[in-house]
């Protein structure tokens, strides 16, 4: 690689993140060690073995221009930052591991071509989500669902649970994620990825927060533990930085209104490590319902159990409309004098025998009437009214559907 300055001109000022593919077990070792000959400080992260590729993601510095910084020792008590060429460092790295490594600079792989399908599947699929499950503050009106399914652009599983609803996709779950569909005030995922566990949030105090416990970053430090650059400061000093902090303030104050357990929600985030009780003991600190977190570990299977629904992608106007139909369609609650009226209604939607026989009485009334009294006292035109309300029931089209839209059971 070629030096641009003497060791201790530059200083680091970002961060350079890059992800390399390789196969076997020793893969992260020999990552490791090629950092090492390159005299490249950083931290790296093994993803979970995904069929016969590992990816492992790592950190090094950058100077304030995006050029990768490495340690230099070029003489005894001379030692500081130095720039590399990305491009170079990035195919010396792809070239001696025999690996695909994306970079912002593109995709770099030993022979200079394009990866294969499995190789660009594997890169994919590195530090995926095999689990998304959220809590959702919709409320009563879960319908709205079919919203946040259009939103996320695919159908979503949903269960009323606590002041919402628990809610999982039914298709990729990193494209739920990445669509942000499922963000809201009170809203709070928890997601598996390899053997990490996750949690998260958003709102408008915190746009997004997201905790990862069991992440093992290793620190890959290829200067003398005395070396210290102009400032005083060693490489290891520098490293911490690269590694991920617990950050408690913004969970504290996001689910302080809400009754949570703040120490609780310090101590969980403060542990490096979960365990099985590790979203049950969150779920309760932030005061959300515990389905939650047996959909998460995988103890509850959301889709088809009691209560649970497949919302369709929707919009606002679709959701409205499809709430007036299924209104429409509801059972009518009778109070208890309507019954009679209800019960009479089914008969004549039927054509029951019993409708039929009073209906009979009373047309035969009206011609007896007619017959024996004539005009009495000139209301012969009330009973012709009567008449024609007999036969119009009798010959008004029946109801086409055949359920019983009454509220009470059919005799």
């Amino acid at each position: 690689m070629s030096r641009d300055n003497q060791a201790g001109a530059v200083a680091p000022s970002d961060e350079l993140s890059f992800t390399v593919l390789g196969t076997g077990g020793n893969f992260t070792a020999r990552l490791k060690a090629a950092l090492v000959d390159r005299r490249v400080p950083a931290v790296v992260l093994e993803d979970a073995q995904r069929g016969d590729f590992l990816a492992v993601a790592v950190r090094a510095f950058t100077d304030e221009d995006g050029h990768p910084l490495r340690w230099e020792t070029s003489e005894p008590g001379r030692h500081g930052w130095e720039r590399v060429e990305a491009v170079t460092l990035f195919d010396e790295l792809s070239v001696e591991l025999g690996c695909v490594l994306a970079s912002p600079a593109g995709l770099h792989s030993p022979t200079g071509s394009e990866p294969t399908s499995a190789e660009a599947a594997a890169l994919e699929a590195s530090f995926s989500l095999d689990a998304f499950t959220w809590f959702s503050p919709v409320g009563s009106e879960i319908e709205v669902l079919g919203v946040v399914a259009k939103r996320a652009g695919q159908a979503l599983v949903g269960r009323a649970a606590g002041a919402g609803a628990v809610v999982e996709p039914t298709g990729s779950p990193d494209a739920v994620y990445e669509s942000m569909a499922w963000a809201a005030d009170g809203a709070l995922f928890l997601a598996r990825s390899g053997k990490r566990r996750g949690a998260g949030f958003a709102s408008k105090d915190h746009p997004l927060v997201i905790h990862w416990w069991d992440e093992e970053w290793v620190s890959v430090d290829p200067s003398n533990p005395w070396d210290m650059d102009a400032d005083g400061r060693h490489v290891r000093d520098w490293l911490d930085l690269l590694l991920p902090e617990a950050e408690t303030e913004p969970w504290t104050d996001s689910f302080r209104s809400d009754g949570g357990n703040l120490e609780e929600i310090r101590i969980l985030l403060r542990s490096p490590r979960s365990d099985d009780a590790t979203f049950d003991r969150l779920i309760r600190a932030v005061g959300l319902p515990s389905l939650l977190a047996d959909v998460a570990s995988g103890r509850v299977a959301l889709a088809g159990s009691d209560g649970a629904t497949i919302f369709e992608p929707n919009t606002l106007w679709g959701v409205v409309k499809d709430a007036v139909k299924a209104e429409a369609k509801r059972p009518v609650e009778y109070p208890t004098w309507a019954r009679p009226f209800a019960v009479w209604e089914q008969h004549r939607n039927r054509r029951s025998p019993l409708y039929l026989a009073l209906s009979g009485v009373a047309l035969g009334a009206f011609v007896l009437s007619v017959v024996v009294f004539g005009d009495d006292n000139g209301l012969l035109w009330l009973k012709w009214v009567a008449l024609a309300v007999i036969v119009f029931d009798v010959l008004r089209p029946r109801k086409k559907a055949l359920e019983d839209t009454s509220g009470v059971e059919a005799p």
